[in-house]
């Protein structure tokens, strides 16, 4: 049960496992061991549309998209009756087969051509191979159906968004600089992968808007694209949310916009090396991927400590203190995670999100939430302290209440197993048998059913590690 609950919710945004299914039982069927080319004389011979599915290994949403969106029946069926569907992995890892590889040319030709720079990026072909439509980020179901539809709508054609490039550049060549299309001009620079180019446009669009006063800087529009640029913590965009922070946030309408882009920052320049060299010579391994599994003994693999005072120093010495307790906070949470150190990292996950709590409002609310499943559950395995076991129930239940178009037993399960481990019997019983109804027999039902089981009889759940 413990492999695959994991398996199926374990998406936090930063982990890069490469966890996606490629054929199941149900949902949509996947084209494998084709070329580009193949699927098109495929499709053309078939008479059926394309759908590219361009995923990274390291995209939070396009695993969403895989545990929640993929493998539903509705989306199967409408899919598998018009499209061809491949999964295209944008990105190149050491553990990529021989058909990714294949791909490698594929790949390369779709981001130049249709300037895919954005994860999940859908593109819908028509039988023919003229691109439709296309698409970007999580979908729920019933919008991700409603993008195939409109693929496949009479007369449909595709109004590219990126046809201006050509004409700006040459202009910007010629010294005639449209400001205002500088951020476009930046993504088309990225897709295309002209780095030089691209360090270019932002230098000059950055001396453009430096220039200009706060009500015409901070744009929706500015702040979205510098939100999706790498920064660095002495940069002049870093600066911009760390200064006027307040000022962005309340041009997003989203309070605590401004402190995740800066964390984000913090994490990958200051707290990542870090904890890279506390680490050293422990054989765990502070960068990269995750397990997707958690060790059955629950032991940890390394005791020893950070040295968190003098990380709490180095931020301290470049930001606030609360920006530096913050990132702490996030700091412990990753040491202990690395180190499978799950009751650690559960407690200071529920520190961090009591005393900073996430937007539950925003587009990537689904890697959120189910993070937040994640260190809740391990809460339930490896936690005897009831503080922290109760701490989550309040969580849980928001994110049941926010996932509940998709009805999840593995996230019934978690809140089910908090109720039982905090002496709520009567409660957990009603909701573990929520979860034993929605699960299929034929797939994880008889470990709900055990719990269930010993739920009625008192007993321990023989699941968790620790209890009482």
């Amino acid at each position: 049960m413990l492999n695959i609950k994991h398996l199926l919710l374990f998406v936090i945004l930063c982990f890069s496992i490469k966890i996606r299914a490629q054929n199941s039982e149900k949902g949509i069927k996947w084209i494998l061991e084709l070329s580009l080319e193949q699927v098109k004389a495929k499709a053309l011979k078939e008479n059926k549309y394309i759908f590219l599915d361009c995923f990274t290994t390291w995209c939070g949403p396009c695993k969403q998209m895989d545990n929640l969106i993929y493998n539903n029946d509705s989306v199967g069926s409408f899919f598998n009756d018009h499209f061809l569907s491949v999964k295209v992995q944008m990105d190149k890892t050491d553990n990529d087969n021989e058909q990714v590889k294949r791909w490698y040319e594929d790949v390369d030709t779709l981001k130049k051509k249709y300037y895919v720079d954005m994860y999940p990026t859908y593109i819908f072909l028509s039988p023919q191979g003229i691109v439709l439509h296309k698409d970007v980020g999580f979908k729920n179901t019933q919008n991700f159906i409603s993008l195939g539809s409109l693929a496949m709508q009479p007369g449909r054609k595709y109004d590219d968004p990126n046809k201006d490039y050509e004409i700006l550049l040459a202009r910007y060549k010629q010294g005639d600089i449209a400001y205002d299309r500088l951020p476009y001009m930046v993504r088309c620079t990225d897709a295309n992968r002209d780095m030089d180019l691209w360090r270019q446009l932002i230098k000059v669009h950055l001396d453009y808007v430096c220039k200009l006063p706060p009500n015409l800087r901070y744009t929706q529009e500015n702040i979205k694209f510098w939100a999706s640029l790498p920064l660095n913590t002495g940069s002049r965009l870093f600066n911009f949310f760390y200064v006027d922070g307040n000022l962005i946030d309340n041009v997003m309408a989203r309070k605590g916009f401004s402190r995740n882009v800066i964390d984000i920052a913090i994490m990958n320049e200051i707290i990542r090396p870090f904890l890279v060299e506390q680490a050293a010579g422990s054989g765990v391994t502070m960068t990269g991927g995750y397990l997707t599994t958690v060790s059955p003994t629950g032991k940890t693999a390394k005791l020893q400590e950070a040295d968190w005072r003098k990380l709490e120093n180095m931020l301290t010495k470049k930001f606030n203190t609360d920006c530096a307790r913050r990132n702490v906070l996030a700091a412990k949470v990753e040491w202990y995670e690395r180190h499978e150190n799950k009751a650690a990292s559960a407690r200071y996950f529920l520190f961090m999100i009591n005393k900073y709590p996430p937007d539950l409002t925003v587009d990537l609310k689904s890697t959120v939430l189910s993070a937040i499943n994640n260190r809740a559950y391990d809460a339930f395995l490896f936690s005897t302290d009831k503080k922290i076991l109760e701490g989550y129930l309040p969580w849980m239940k928001k994110v049941l209440v926010i996932f509940a178009e998709y009805i999840d037993a593995g996230l019934i399960d978690t809140y089910a197993c908090l109720l039982y481990k905090t002496g709520r019997s009567e409660d957990a019983i009603k909701w573990m048998e929520k979860a034993v109804a929605l699960v299929p027999v034929h797939t994880v039902k008889n470990s709900f059913d055990v719990k269930l089981e010993e739920m009625k009889r008192g007993k321990r759940l023989s699941e968790a590690v620790v209890w009482k």
